[in-house]
């Protein structure tokens, strides 16, 4: 990897040493990725470096992907979430932030359970009455999504679903990127479990991200800010490093 490399990058260093001049771009934070690096070149030593943030075709970086297309119906055994609950579809599907393979978090949680994001059922879950809230899905370390479609189901309750809204992603938790905003938007049925899927547009899905939310942007049906979500599923290509 030389200085005349092109990659999609969030910071760059250039070393000089025994091996001559090499330029580092790509992320910090990610201990997989750190480790890679200091693999491919050792001379550069311990610091808080990582291998570039586009991975596909780096010629030193081993990986595989699985893809993983929507069909057409929302929650229909398939997508990211399933595949992982499903351990690659070799076994019954398992909640995969009760087992730790993702985790869930929220802005301000205020009923239900934040595991129902990415379970397979409705429920109760909803976030407290604030402008801006929010529900994301952070993947492992090691694996990263290039998303295409994705879907979401309203929870139990019948009076609030999203109105108004965007799906972001983000590689590294702290910046986003919106893929698709919503803008009076009633996809999102008032009923109870209410089930839609939307297409991104061709540019959202070219990139890799490893973290994924559902962010409220405007009154819901029933005029409030509280964000009810009991599903969120993610269709595309799944890439492991």
């Amino acid at each position: 990897m030389d200085s005349g490399d092109t990659w999609e990058v969030c910071w760059e260093t250039v070393y000089s040493g025994a091996a001559g001049q090499v330029t580092l771009r790509g992320l910090q934070g990610d201990s997989v990725y750190r480790f890679r690096a200091r693999q491919l070149y050792p001379e550069v030593g311990y610091g808080d470096w990582s291998i570039p943030r586009d991975l596909r075709t780096h010629p030193n970086i081993s990986h595989s992907k699985v893809e993983l297309p929507f069909s057409g119906q929302p929650f229909a055994p398939e997508g990211l979430f399933y595949h992982v609950g499903t351990e690659q579809q070799s076994q019954p599907f398992y909640n995969p932030a009760a087992s730790g393979l993702v985790q869930v978090s929220c802005s301000n949680h205020a009923v239900g359970d934040l595991s129902l994001v990415v379970d397979r059922c409705d429920g109760s879950n909803y976030t407290a009455n604030e402008k801006g809230s929010w529900f994301a899905v952070s993947l492992d370390a090691q694996s990263a999504f290039q998303a295409s479609h994705y879907s979401l189901r309203h929870d139990s309750d019948f009076l609030r679903p999203l109105r108004h809204w965007v799906l972001e992603a983000s590689w590294d938790g702290y910046t986003w990127t919106a893929l698709l905003e919503h803008i009076d938007d009633d996809s999102l049925r008032q009923e109870p479990g209410a089930v839609a899927a939307w297409q991104l547009p061709d540019d959202a899905q070219l990139a890799l991200f490893r973290h994924f939310r559902v962010r409220i942007t405007g009154p819901n049906a029933h005029g409030g800010h509280t964000l009810c979500l009991a599903g969120l599923e993610l269709y595309g290509m799944l890439w492991c490093f």
